[in-house]
C-alpha cells in the first residue's frame, strides 16, 4: 500500500522518537543511519566522479594514439610525394637538356659571306661590305666614351665629396675655434670678477687696518693724557693722611687748585685735541669718498670692458655668421655647376671621331 508524503514523514519521526526514547541507542542531537547514509553516498559520488575521470583519461589517450598514427600517416605520404616531384623534375631537366645538345648538334654551320658564290646571294655589286664592322667599331666607341663619362662623373663626385668633407672639417674647426674664443671669454671674465673681489677684500682690510690703527692712536693719546693728568705735580695735592682727622682728605693749606694759566693751557689743549679729532674724522670721510669714488672708477671700468667684450664677441659672431653663409653659398654654386658639369653632352667633336658610309 503506497504511503503520502504527510504519513511518510510521520512514520519517520515515530521511529527517530523511538530510538530517542532507547536509551542504548540514543544520541543527543545525532542521527547516525542518517549520518551513515549520507558518508556512503559520498562515497558512491566520488568513485563514481573518479571513474569518469579516469574512462576521460583513457578516451583521450586514445585519441591521442589514433591522432599521433593519423599525423605519422600524412608525414610519409607528403615524403613520397616529395621523392616523386623531385624524381619528376629532375626526368625533365634532363630530357631539356637532351633537347639542347640535339638542337645544337643538328644547328648549321655559320655562313661566312666571302666563301660564298653569288648564287649563294650573300655578295652583291655595290654593297658596303664593312658596314657590319665599322657599325661595330661605332658601338665600341660609343661604350668607350660611354666609360669615360662614368669615370669622370665619378672623379667629379669624388671631388665634390672630398671638397665636402674639407668644407665640413673646416667649419667645425672654426666651430671648435669659436667655442674656444668663448670659453677663454668666459674665464677671463671669472678671472677679472676674482681679482676685482680679491682687490675689495684688500681695500676693506686696509679700511679696517686704518680705523684700527686710528682707534688705537686715540686710546693711546687718552690714556697718555689721563696718566700725565694723574702724574702732574702741579694737578695732584699731595695728600697727608697722617696729619689729617680723616683718612684721604687733603689739608687746606696743602690745596693748590688751578689757576689762569692752567686753565688756559688746558683749555687750548682740549681744543686742539678737539680739532685734531675733527681734522681725523674729515681724512677719514675723505679717505671714505676717495675710496667711493675708486671703487666707482673700477665698477665703471669693468662695465665698460665688459661692454666692449661683448661687443667684440658679436662682432666675431656676426663676422662668423657672414663667413659661413658665404661659404655656404659657395658650395651650393659649386654643387650646381658639378651637377651642370656631370651631366655629359654628345656633341659633333664626338661623331667627328667615327668614319662614314661608302654607300
Amino acid at each position: 500500500m503506497l504511503q503520502t508524503k504527510p504519513e511518510h514523514m510521520a512514520l519517520e519521526n515515530t521511529k527517530r522518537m523511538a530510538r530517542l526514547r532507547d536509551a542504548k541507542t540514543r544520541t543527543m542531537g545525532l542521527d547516525i543511519d542518517s549520518l551513515d547514509a549520507m558518508v556512503k553516498e559520498n562515497e558512491t559520488k566520488k568513485r563514481a566522479v573518479k571513474e569518469a575521470e579516469m574512462a576521460e583519461a583513457r578516451r583521450m589517450q586514445e585519441l591521442q594514439a589514433v591522432l599521433l598514427e593519423a599525423e605519422a600517416s600524412i608525414f610519409e605520404q607528403q615524403s613520397a610525394q616529395n621523392q616523386e616531384m623531385a624524381q619528376s623534375w629532375r626526368a625533365q631537366a634532363a630530357q631539356r637538356e637532351e633537347m639542347k645538345r640535339r638542337e645544337k648538334k643538328g644547328r648549321p654551320a655559320a655562313i661566312v659571306p666571302e666563301e660564298t658564290g653569288k648564287s649563294g646571294c650573300q655578295n652583291f655589286d655595290g654593297e658596303d661590305s664593312a658596314f657590319e664592322q665599322r657599325r661595330r667599331l661605332q658601338a665600341q666607341q660609343f661604350r668607350q666614351w660611354a666609360q669615360a663619362q662614368i669615370v669622370e662623373k665619378q672623379g667629379k663626385k669624388d671631388a665634390e665629396k672630398d671638397e665636402d668633407y674639407k668644407t665640413a672639417q673646416y667649419l667645425k674647426e672654426v666651430e671648435n675655434a669659436c667655442t674656444l674664443m668663448e670659453g677663454e671669454h668666459l674665464d677671463n671674465q671669472a678671472r677679472a670678477r676674482q681679482e676685482m673681489v680679491m682687490y675689495n677684500r684688500m681695500l676693506a682690510e686696509e679700511k679696517r687696518r686704518k680705523e684700527q690703527e686710528s682707534r688705537n692712536a686715540d686710546q693711546k693719546a687718552n690714556f697718555e693724557e689721563i696718566q700725565k693728568a694723574l702724574d702732574d705735580p702741579y694737578l695732584n695735592t699731595e695728600l697727608a693722611a697722617q696729619s689729617s682727622s680723616m683718612p684721604g682728605r687733603a689739608r687746606k693749606d696743602n690745596f693748590k687748585g688751578m689757576g689762569p694759566e692752567a686753565v688756559r693751557e688746558m683749555s687750548e689743549e682740549n681744543r686742539r685735541l678737539t680739532e685734531e679729532k675733527a681734522a681725523a674724522r674729515k681724512k677719514e670721510k675723505e679717505d671714505d669718498l676717495a675710496d667711493a669714488a675708486n671703487m666707482r672708477n673700477i665698477s665703471d671700468q669693468l662695465n665698460m670692458q665688459q661692454y666692449e667684450l661683448e661687443e667684440r664677441k658679436q662682432q666675431e659672431v656676426q663676422k662668423q655668421k657672414a663667413f659661413l653663409e658665404s661659404q655656404k653659398q659657395e658650395l651650393s654654386i659649386k654643387n650646381a655647376q658639378g651637377r651642370e658639369a656631370a651631366k655629359g653632352v654628345v656633341g659633333k667633336e664626338f661623331f667627328g671621331a667615327f668614319g662614314s658610309s661608302n654607300r
